[in-house]
């Protein structure tokens, strides 16, 4: 089965010359489009996690921008903020592609990367940060769960009068 989507998690480190290796899953998604790159740009609800993608989502992203009014303010600092700071980052045939300083700094990667699968994205976390998001994510997630189940017993319940 040919993977179309980004899923899954995945830790890798950093050697000496800021080289990562991406996930094998993540990089066939990318093959099989035909891209031996992803973009990569600092996400805009938490900073200190990269938002990659590849050309298919950049250009629905730069449609969507396009939307906007060239003098409108939010289309402008969207813009700025997602293209503007947007970065094409190859890889090679092992995988390994190159972390710029600015991003290593922005989500403070240091020795362990976090890769995580969102679908049509993917991020690139710094691995403690990452573990720290999933696990708060995870009680989060409990919660909705019960609140889901409460919401759908009510339904039920409203149904049999």
């Amino acid at each position: 089965m040919e993977a179309t989507r980004f899923s899954g998690s995945s830790s890798a480190s950093v050697d000496g010359k800021s080289r990562i290796v991406l996930p094998a899953d993540f990089r066939r998604v990318l093959e099989g489009k035909g891209c031996n790159y992803f973009y990569a740009t600092p996400d805009l609800q938490h900073p200190e996690f990269l938002e990659c993608f590849g050309p298919d989502h950049a250009r629905n992203l730069e449609a969507q921008l396009d939307e906007f009014d060239p003098y409108d303010e939010d289309g402008r600092i969207l813009r700025e903020l997602l293209i503007g700071r947007m970065k094409p980052l190859p890889f090679d045939a092992d995988g390994r592609f190159v972390l710029p300083a600015a991003f290593r700094e922005k989500a403070r990667i240091d020795k362990e990367a976090l890769f995580v699968g969102l679908g049509a994205t993917f991020q690139i976390r710094d691995r403690a940060a990452g573990e720290a998001r999933s696990k708060d994510l995870e009680e989060r997630g409990a919660a909705a769960a019960r609140r889901m189940t409460s919401h759908a017993k009510l339904r039920r319940l409203g149904q049999r009068e």
